[in-house]
């Protein structure tokens, strides 16, 4: 018996041994296995709901960003103070309730959109400006400056081609292909009853080898703008005080005009 029970014992040790390390080491592997099994139930689910909260706040938070980045034309953007709630359906099929507003000042319209981070907001949460400081709401924001011809200020004088309806006294010449003689007026302005800074932008070129434009105001040369015969812009400041009416003479000429512009900077003393 004993004899054959031996070899049979030392088969099993022999079978569990293998060619990997000793008996003691499958013992030790199983039991991190089933630790590692054990600690699996536990911590999958957690982080499945941590990867579904992510996907959730990441596909609002792309939907916004979108809103604000293409500025809808059929987005009821309100104000900061009365903001405006639209919903968005989001790439997974859930429908977001987002607020919209815009704010404007002299350069451009900034554009605002909020959305609650969670399936269920606070109430009153990611409604408004508030939710830039709420750390539960997601939000977006652009700045979109106006285009050049929104900026243009209010002119005391203008002629261009753009605009061939002149303000102010503007010579019949300025925007045509009509050259202006020496001594001719360009354009006459009546002078501000308080000292201004007056900025010009003119278009010209002479139609010989040089020519000249001149801002006077009672005999005084304000500003004096030589030309050559490619057509270019020239602009600057030029100080309009009470007095006698204020001129842009061809002093030396004739000279084409196709732009003139003049507005009001500001005060000056």
């Amino acid at each position: 018996m004993n004899n054959q029970t031996r070899p049979a014992s030392g088969s099993i040790r022999r079978a569990l041994r293998g060619n990997r390390g000793s008996i003691q080491d499958v013992i030790f592997l199983a039991l991190v296995g089933t630790l590692i099994a054990a600690a699996s139930t536990r911590v999958l689910p957690s982080a499945a709901a941590v990867l579904t909260a992510t996907g959730l706040q990441a596909e609002r938070q792309a939907a916004i960003d979108a809103l604000v980045s293409d500025k809808r034309n059929d987005t009821p953007w309100g104000t900061a103070g009365a903001p405006a709630t639209i919903p968005l359906t989001v790439p997974s099929g859930n429908i977001v309730n987002a607020a919209v507003w815009a704010t404007s000042d002299t350069t451009g319209i900034t554009y605002f959109a909020a959305a609650p981070k969670e399936r269920t907001p606070k109430p009153g949460a990611c409604t408004g400006p508030s939710a830039g400081t709420d750390d539960t709401c997601l939000h977006a924001q652009l700045f979109r400056a106006y285009d050049a011809s929104t900026l243009i200020p209010a002119p005391i004088a203008r002629k261009d081609p753009s605009a061939p309806a002149a303000i102010g006294t503007v010579n019949t010449s300025v925007a045509t292909t009509s050259p202006i003689p020496t001594d001719s007026s360009v354009l006459s302005q009546v002078a501000p009853t308080t000292p201004r800074a007056w900025r010009y932008l003119l278009n010209a070129a002479s139609v010989g080898a040089g020519g000249e434009l001149r801002f006077i105001q009672d005999g005084t040369v304000l500003a004096t703008i030589p030309l050559d015969n490619t057509p270019s812009n020239y602009f600057g400041t030029i100080p309009a005080r009470p007095g006698g009416g204020i001129w842009l003479q061809v002093s030396d000429g004739p000279v084409l005009v196709k732009t003139v512009l003049i507005y009001d900077a500001g005060v000056i003393s």
